[in-house]
């Protein structure tokens, strides 16, 4: 994924056969991976993060509700976005090696939120109402992450939904609701163990996101990274 953010002029962008304009005070979120047009008319001054599917695509189910819209970058979660971006661009250099992930992970993870509270994502792919209740459940299940009784049941039962349309809302996805949940905790547990300031002990950690059996853990973990939660522990000192 490509996320643009002009400084100077208005740049114009097309994909999907879907024209977006964006000014500067506000970003663009295209993939990376699809053909596209992009021009701008006079000189420009402009950001373009690049950032690696596998980091996003469990976070945004349903590219086409991100992809088809301007963001606003002048308040909110979105000007903070952009001013991360910024001091990860001015200060990213001077920053201990082991904490630079940090900077990063912090400008996405906020980039992530200004996506998913944007209201015009809701209408975007498939219905209104299918993608409202795909939304609220992605909500919940990141606010209970760590519950390891969170099961479809209990998801469907706290949004109000039939476990089987709930199911039937991530066949729009590329995953089931179980190898999304997995997939969340995963991510957790790997942030946590690149970030420097943590300490807790790896069989904790998994036990804090919901892993409750560790060998099903450490295959997991290995199957999903290509390494063990050890390895990636001792990496973040190099």
């Amino acid at each position: 994924y490509l996320v643009t953010v002009p400084h100077s002029s208005e740049v114009h962008f097309e994909q999907d056969g879907h024209p977006i304009s964006c000014r500067p005070g506000g970003f663009i979120v295209e993939r990376g991976d699809a053909p596209y047009r992009f021009h701008y008319g006079t000189q420009n001054d402009l950001w373009v993060l690049k950032l690696p599917e596998q980091a996003l695509k469990a976070n945004l189910l349903g590219h086409k509700r991100y992809t088809r819209h301007c963001f606003d970058a002048s308040q909110g979660l979105g000007r903070i976005f952009v001013e991360q971006l910024d001091l990860c661009a001015r200060h990213f250099d001077a920053s201990p090696v082991a904490a630079r992930h940090l900077l990063l992970e912090q400008a996405s993870a906020t980039l992530l939120l200004a996506l998913q509270q944007d209201d015009r994502v809701l209408g975007s792919e498939g219905s209104n109402l299918s993608t409202l209740h795909l939304t609220r459940v992605e909500q919940y299940v990141l606010q209970h992450l760590g519950d390891p009784e969170l099961t479809p049941q209990t998801i469907a039962s706290a949004c109000g939904l039939s476990l089987r349309y709930l199911h039937k809302l991530f066949a729009i996805t590329p995953y089931t609701l179980g190898e999304w949940v997995r997939l969340q905790r995963l991510e957790a547990v790997h942030r946590q163990l690149r970030d420097p300031y943590c300490h807790l002990a790896i069989g904790e950690l998994a036990f804090r996101w919901g892993f409750a059996d560790q060998a099903q853990f450490a295959r997991a973990f290995r199957q999903q990274f290509g390494c063990t939660a050890r390895e990636v522990r001792a990496a973040r000192t190099h």
